[in-house]
């Protein structure tokens, strides 16, 4: 590639071609070979992981009257379903926040 306007980085360590299929590196940035994780001061995301699940499983209680149970009379794919569907809608508004495109 000759033109630099074709090219912009992707806040990762390579550049991408915006004339390509995969404008946003998101395929390259899948595969991409990185460096071993370094251990640092920041809290283990396991951690935090856990608490959110803990959290969000008290506020189902409170808000509902019992904890997620399984054959609870409710579509649990269909939640979910619903519930990609919102993560989808949340990451699609960060991306146009981020690259205003």
């Amino acid at each position: 590639m000759d033109d630099k306007d074709d090219v912009v980085s992707n806040g990762l360590d390579y550049m991408v071609d915006k004339g390509t299929s995969d404008p946003y590196g998101v395929v390259k940035a899948a595969t991409a070979m990185q460096e071993q994780p370094r251990k640092n001061l920041n809290p283990y995301v396991k951690d935090l992981v856990s608490k959110d699940i803990s959290d969000r499983s008290e506020l189902g209680r409170e808000r509902y009257g019992v904890y997620l149970q399984a054959n609870n009379g409710r579509d649990t794919l269909v939640d979910a379903y619903q519930e990609v569907l919102d993560l989808a809608m949340y990451l699609r508004s960060l991306l146009y926040e981020r690259d205003k495109k």
